[in-house]
């Protein structure tokens, strides 16, 4: 979470969870959402609200600079993009009615049902700190990150604060093929699996085999 005057009022909500809710259970947090961020991820937010037909109120981005790509995706869909951006209030008891938010020198007030706040992720370093590893800052992550290991154990992926799916695949990878090394086995062949592709013969009809234990 992001920390403002206001950060735990209902209707206010991180923003991956909003997004979730949408793509994972077709479920609207809200009908007007204003979007907060210090990080990308956020923006993915903003643009599956918009493409899913939810009005989004503005993006405030804390940071001077946004990725130009990212920006661009706003700027097409007529999002709001602020930067520079600070949240100073939101504005409702019982249910949110709207945030002020400061940019470009000015307090400007956004009505919205939904605030959804992105303040980056923390890497799930708990077993790793229980195994007797110490956890160090990362800068450019902004958090904890699992530092040298005590024990004959590695954390990959999200774990150890790779939060891409593509390069979390690739590091999970290569803490296997470290692993089997450690326990004896030569995985120096072993590779990522392609995708799965299957074509039937040109000009002959699919057929199932019932019984046989083969079907196609």
């Amino acid at each position: 979470p992001l920390v403002f005057p206001g950060n735990d009022e209902p209707g206010v909500m991180l923003s991956a969870s909003v997004r979730q809710f949408l793509r994972r259970f077709a479920v609207a947090a809200g009908e007007s959402v204003a979007v907060v961020t210090n990080n990308d991820d956020a923006y993915e937010t903003a643009i599956a609200l918009h493409d899913a037909g939810i009005s989004v109120a503005c993006l405030a981005d804390v940071r001077t600079e946004a990725p130009s790509a990212l920006a661009k995706n706003l700027t097409t869909r007529n999002i709001e993009l602020l930067l520079g951006a600070q949240v100073l209030r939101t504005e409702g008891k019982r249910k949110l009615h709207g945030a002020v938010i400061r940019a470009d020198g000015r307090d400007r007030h956004f009505a919205c049902d939904v605030l959804a706040m992105s303040g980056g992720f923390n890497p799930s370093v708990h077993l790793f700190t229980q195994s007797g590893g110490k956890a160090v800052y990362d800068a450019t992550l902004a958090c904890f990150v699992p530092g040298a290991a005590l024990q004959a154990q590695s954390s990959v992926g999200a774990a150890a604060g790779v939060f891409s799916l593509s390069q979390s695949l690739k590091d999970g990878h290569q803490a296997g093929l470290a692993a089997a090394a450690v326990c004896g086995f030569d995985a120096s062949n072993a590779t990522l699996a392609t995708p799965y592709a299957a074509e039937d013969e040109p000009g002959k009809p699919i057929k199932a085999h019932w019984g046989s234990g083969k079907r196609k």
